[in-house]
C-alpha cells in the first residue's frame, strides 16, 4: 500500500500546486514577450526554447508552458475525476442490479458488444464534433452546456464496458460458497451486497477507477488531435487568421492538440504538455499493476 500512496500522491501533487497558485492565490501564467541583451536591446521574440529562465519554454503568444501545463494539470485531473467517479457510480448500480437479479444478460450483451469492437475515440468524434467545433456563424451553445455536454457524453461511453466489467466480477463473487451461506442467515440483498460483497470488491472498484481515468485520458488526446478540444474548439474563418482552431478550455489535452501545429517550429510547446500526459498515465498505471497484485495476495 506504501507505494500506491507514494504514487497517488505523487499524481495528485501538481494538481494541488496548481489550484494553490491559481486558485486561491489568483496567479497568473507568467508571460515574456522579449528577449534583452546587456544593452537593454531586443534581441529576440517568443516562442523561446527552454532555458533556466523558461523550464519548459515559452510558446508564440508568450505563456510560459510550465505555468499553462500546471493549470492545465489541474483541470484535466478534475475532469478525468468527474468523468471516472460518475461512470464508475452507475456502472456499479446497473452491474450489481444485474448481478442479483441473475438475469442471462442476452439484452446487455447486445447493448454493450459494440462497445468492445468499435473504438471509444471514434464514437467520441461522431457524437462531439457537432457540438464542439464552432461552425461559421458561431457557437449556439454557451461554454458551460458544452462542457457538460462533452462530460455527459464521455460518461456514456464508459458505462457500458464497464457494466459488464463490474457485473461479472460480481457475479463471481456471489457464486462463493461464503455467499450462499450468508443467505441462510440474512436473505435481504442490500446486507449481502455491504457486508460480504462490497469488501471483496473495492480493490476491483478502485483498479477499475483507475482505468476509467486513463481511458478518458486517451479518448480525450485523440480528440485534441483532431482539433476536437474539450469544451469546444474555437475557429477563425477569416483569410487573416494566423491561428485557425484553439481552445476554449486550457486542459492538458486540448493544449497538446492546439500545439502540434507547432511541432517543428517550437517543439517544446507540444512535449511540455504531452510529457504531463504521460506522466499522469504512467502513475495510473503503476498504482494498477500494484493493486493487481495486492488483489492476487488477497486470494
Amino acid at each position: 500500500m506504501k507505494k500506491i500512496y507514494i504514487y497517488l500522491t505523487l499524481l495528485i501533487l501538481p494538481a494541488i500546486v496548481g489550484i494553490i497558485y491559481f486558485d486561491i492565490f489568483n496567479g497568473k501564467v507568467k508571460r515574456t514577450d522579449f528577449l534583452y541583451d546587456s544593452r537593454g536591446s531586443i534581441i529576440s521574440s517568443s516562442p523561446f526554447p527552454p532555458s533556466r529562465h523558461a523550464v519548459f519554454g515559452v510558446d508564440s503568444s508568450s505563456n510560459h508552458m510550465a505555468y499553462e501545463v500546471l493549470s492545465g494539470y489541474r483541470l484535466t485531473l478534475l475532469i478525468l475525476i468527474i468523468i471516472a467517479l460518475v461512470s464508475l457510480t452507475l456502472a456499479i448500480i446497473i452491474g450489481t442490479y444485474l448481478a442479483f437479479s441473475k438475469r442471462s444478460g442476452t439484452f446487455l450483451q447486445a447493448v454493450t458488444n459494440p462497445f468492445f469492437y468499435i473504438p471509444q475515440s471514434i464514437l467520441a468524434y461522431i457524437f462531439l464534433r457537432p457540438v464542439l467545433y464552432e461552425p461559421l456563424n458561431g457557437f449556439e451553445n454557451s461554454a458551460d452546456c458544452r462542457i457538460l455536454f462533452n462530460i455527459m457524453i464521455l460518461i456514456l461511453l464508459m458505462i457500458p464496458t464497464t457494466v459488464v466489467l463490474i457485473k461479472e466480477s460480481t457475479e463471481i463473487i456471489l457464486g462463493k460458497e461464503f455467499i450462499v451461506s450468508a443467505y441462510t442467515f440474512s436473505p435481504s440483498k442490500t446486507h449481502i451486497y455491504f457486508k460480504h460483497v462490497w469488501p471483496n470488491m473495492t480493490t476491483q472498484y478502485f483498479i477499475i477507477f483507475l482505468r476509467l481515468l486513463f481511458q478518458t485520458l486517451i479518448i480525450i488526446s485523440h480528440l485534441a488531435f483532431f482539433k476536437i478540444f474539450f469544451g469546444g474548439t474555437d475557429v477563425c474563418y477569416g483569410s487573416a487568421c494566423e491561428i485557425i482552431e484553439k481552445p476554449v478550455f486550457p486542459e492538458l489535452s486540448s493544449l497538446m492538440g492546439y500545439h502540434f501545429n507547432d511541432l517543428t517550429i517550437a517543439w517544446w510547446t507540444f512535449y511540455a504538455p504531452l510529457m504531463a500526459i504521460i506522466y499522469m498515465m504512467l502513475l495510473m498505471q503503476m498504482m494498477v499493476r500494484e493493486l493487481e497484485k495486492r488483489k492476487k495476495i488477497q486470494k
